[in-house]
């Protein structure tokens, strides 16, 4: 099952430092990411590229756009995405792309839509439990099918 994670840049020097973190937590996966940049200097192309190369992430690309909206991002890297599931992450999110990855494989093929939670940068809200202390039930709650 494959993942492709779209991430719009809005500020690439404010969030540069969480955009590294981001592709260090990224770079042993296999899965897609495309890194929608909003107007942004040849130098952030260059030093996302170079995050990118170190963390070791191997199928990822950069695209520009000059909208000042993550919304024409979001569409723009869903026009280019190849993979069965997309996510959508800003720069300033703290993804958990294992988990993500991790329900994907438990989800039932039927399914169209997951719908997930995040957790707010800077926050420290603990994960909740399920009635019977499973995560696997916690994480089953989560998906959602569409008809």
């Amino acid at each position: 099952m494959s993942l492709t994670a779209v991430i719009t840049i809005g500020n690439f020097e404010k969030d540069s430092e969480n955009l590294k973190a981001i592709c260090e937590s990224i770079g042993s996966l296999d899965l897609e990411v495309i890194f929608a940049m909003d107007t942004q200097s040849i130098k952030s192309e260059a030093v996302l590229n170079q995050y990118c190369q170190e963390s070791g992430l191997q199928d990822f690309s950069i695209l520009r756009h000059h909208k000042n909206n993550p919304g024409t991002g979001r569409n723009l890297g869903l026009s280019k995405a190849r993979s069965d599931w997309i996510t959508f992450w800003d720069s300033d999110d703290l993804p958990h792309p294992k988990d993500i990855m991790n329900i994907l494989a438990r989800t039932d093929k039927t399914i169209d839509v997951v719908i997930g939670e995040y957790i707010h940068k800077g926050r420290n809200i603990p994960r909740q439990e399920s009635a019977s202390g499973s995560e696997e039930d916690l994480d089953r709650r989560r998906c959602c099918r569409f008809s």
